[in-house]
């Protein structure tokens, strides 16, 4: 073995430490994966415990691993959640989440990291 354990630790400690999102100019949202049913607010975000491991569901999981659905800005519900089976956890979020999300706090854009998008 190249590095000890402690090496290890130190870095997934590190990594424990990293922000969950990053709000640019005040306007737009940057995070890796999207939005949350229990992300209402960006101080709810601020709240959240980021020094830990990920959890396998609830708020800093969905930030981390939420995707939009499929059929993006083109739904045929009003749904602005549904679970994510293709992951097996966190959720699909709508177009409508993201407008509902952006027009409470006030900002443009949301961007996400954890996928390349075919459109964009």
């Amino acid at each position: 073995m190249k590095y000890t354990d402690a090496v290890y630790d130190a870095c997934m400690e590190a990594f424990d430490c990293l922000p969950l999102a990053a709000l640019i100019n005040q306007q737009f949202l940057c995070v890796h994966g999207g939005l949350s049913p229990e992300i209402h607010s960006l101080s709810d975000i601020k709240k959240m415990d980021r020094y830990r491991e990920p959890p396998t569901h609830g708020p800093m999981c969905d930030i981390l691993w939420s995707d939009p659905t499929e059929d993006f800005g083109q739904e045929r519900n009003n749904s602005h959640f549904s679970q994510n089976s293709v992951r097996g956890c966190s959720f699909f979020y709508s177009y409508a989440a993201v407008c509902a999300f952006l027009q409470a706090n006030n900002l443009l854009c949301l961007i996400r990291a954890h996928e390349a998008q075919d459109a964009g």
